[in-house]
């Protein structure tokens, strides 16, 4: 291997990093301040007991008969349909 195209890959190599470093530097760190005051934070929640297809945990709007949510598998808010209890002795009998 030729030592000149070695150093140059370091040089490369170097470069990208002092680059990459200088980048994340610039970017806003997150976890920091919230955007909004604290007196907004209550318009920005969505009460998801009234839009029972709505997932409380991911916000994914799932279809209407579904009692987990299709993306994260969490339960959805008092169910999209309505709960029947069998007597499990009435299943075995058939």
């Amino acid at each position: 291997m030729d030592p000149l195209w070695v150093g140059l890959a370091l040089l490369a190599g170097l470069v990208a990093i002092v680059l990459w470093r200088r980048r994340a530097r610039r970017q806003p760190q997150r976890g920091g301040r919230p955007v909004l005051p604290a007196q907004y934070s209550s318009l920005l929640q969505a009460d998801h007991s009234r839009y029972p297809e709505l997932c409380s945990s991911c916000g994914t709007e799932n279809t209407a008969g579904y009692d987990f949510c299709q993306e994260c598998g969490d339960r959805l808010p008092d169910g999209t349909r309505a709960r029947t209890d069998v007597d499990v002795s009435d299943i075995f009998e058939k």
